[in-house]
């Protein structure tokens, strides 16, 4: 029977690891059975790739899709009777499969990756996501919540992985020597860290480890052993968007400052270090291990790497003023935004304050509320938030709004009056929302 390996995600994150497979079964014995297959939701752009101009346009450059990939649209049902799936390799950001109630397209979505997940729940399932989920749950967390029955075979991936070089290095593989010596003893000089769950079998560990060292014969393989490595990788994951978000305003701020760089890294080091220890119940001033030190030292200093967080499509570098504008591209900010709720989730749930990062996250929400007041300057010439619910259907927001201009007035009595007013119909309000 053929082996399959499932890449789900088509942005430049899934190409490159689509991409690096495919180079590494050149790379060693290469068994012509085994299949390539990019799963994603934008069926248009699958048609394309498989059908039309047979090329990804990523990364600035044209990369030919190479005969050993083939491709499959998420929610539509795959032919399994000659093939067995051994791995997937989860691509996109946990706002894509993230748990929700309704019926709109992006939830469509999510249930298209976890139906596909769940189909191949007894293969090792490579999760390369980042950020957090809403709910404060980082991709693998989140993936153990939604699908069912739960995966056995969970394997957290990390690394200083910068998507367009992955790519480029997998591509001039694909296209040098053919000679077994070559690709023997090419490194593609990348390197990924693994981590599975302290409650894995030595069996099953021993499996998963021998498919990754033969699926990335090219790179340097690291798997982490200590305890708790599986949740120390998946938070330091979900801490990269953040700390890549904030390298990104210091080379607005100093455009032209290794030190400024490198001082922000630190403290970003060092902040993460004391939510993981926090979150993990370490003692305090446990240091992360090197490969989580090199995951965000490549966040704070490689503004494109940013490229890699989102799994989607960025035309430019980061140059100057330019890193600002890059964070929310086309306005779509959706997995950074899960990013900074899902924080915000876990500090409060563990009661826990980190300065470092409720900076960053005040930093996105002063730009996202910008960037609405901008669109509202440009839409109407004006933008204010009262305007949105007529003040006589909101009772509250009228008293607040009378507290505010007492305030400004000057008039302690005019004041403290608002004050109680104010408190009299939140109670009232209150009692008719138990009431009812």
């Amino acid at each position: 029977m053929r082996s399959r390996l499932l890449v789900i995600g088509a942005g430049e994150l899934g190409t490159a690891c689509a991409l690096s497979l495919l180079a590494n079964m050149r790379g060693r014995d290469a068994r012509t059975g085994d299949v390539v297959t990019m799963c994603a939701r934008d069926r248009e752009y699958l048609q394309e790739l498989e059908h039309g101009s047979q090329t990804f346009r990523l990364f600035g450059n044209n990369i030919r899709v190479p005969s050993q990939m083939c491709f499959q649209a998420l929610g539509k049902e795959m032919a399994e009777e000659a093939f067995h799936c051994e791995a997937s390799l989860l691509c996109v950001p946990v706002s894509c499969f993230a748990e929700g109630n309704g019926d709109t397209p992006r939830e469509k979505a999510s249930a298209g990756v976890c139906d596909c997940l769940g189909r191949h729940a007894d293969a090792p399932i490579f999760v390369f996501g980042r950020g957090f989920s809403r709910d404060g749950l980082t991709p693998v967390e989140e993936l153990n919540r939604v699908i069912r029955p739960r995966p056995s075979k969970l394997v957290v991936v990390s690394g200083p992985l910068f998507a367009k070089e992955w790519a480029a290095a997998s591509v001039q593989e694909n296209t040098t020597s053919k000679s077994s010596s070559h690709a023997a003893s090419s490194n593609s000089g990348v390197s990924i860290a693994f981590a599975m769950a302290d409650a894995t079998d030595a069996e099953t560990l021993q499996a998963v480890k021998d498919i990754s060292q033969r699926l990335w014969c090219r790179e340097s393989v690291t798997w982490l052993k200590e305890p708790k490595s599986f949740d120390l990788l998946s938070l330091v994951n979900g801490c990269f968007p953040l700390c890549s978000m904030g390298a990104g305003m210091v080379s607005s701020e100093y455009p032209a400052s290794v030190s400024a760089m490198m001082s922000y890294m630190q403290h970003a080091i060092s902040a993460t270090e004391k939510l993981v220890n926090e979150v993990l119940s370490r003692p305090q001033g446990t240091p992360l291990p090197a490969c989580a030190v090199a995951t965000l030292a490549m966040a704070c200093t490689n503004h494109a790497s940013r490229e890699f967080i989102f799994g989607r499509r960025l035309n430019f570098h980061f140059r100057h003023r330019d890193a600002i504008r890059a964070v929310f591209p086309a306005n779509s900010h959706e997995s950074l935004d899960a990013s900074v709720a899902g924080l915000h989730t876990l500090l409060k749930r563990r009661s826990f304050s980190s300065p470092f990062y409720e900076v960053l996250m005040d930093a996105f929400l002063t730009v996202l509320r910008a960037s609405v007041a901008g669109r509202g300057l440009v839409r109407t010439g004006c933008y204010d938030y009262r305007d949105q619910l007529p003040v006589e259907d909101v009772p509250l927001l009228r008293h607040v709004l009378a507290v505010d201009e007492a305030m400004h007035s000057g008039d302690e009595d005019s004041f403290n009056k608002a004050c109680h007013t104010l408190e009299v119909e939140f109670n009232n309000s209150a009692t008719r929302s138990s009431g009812s």
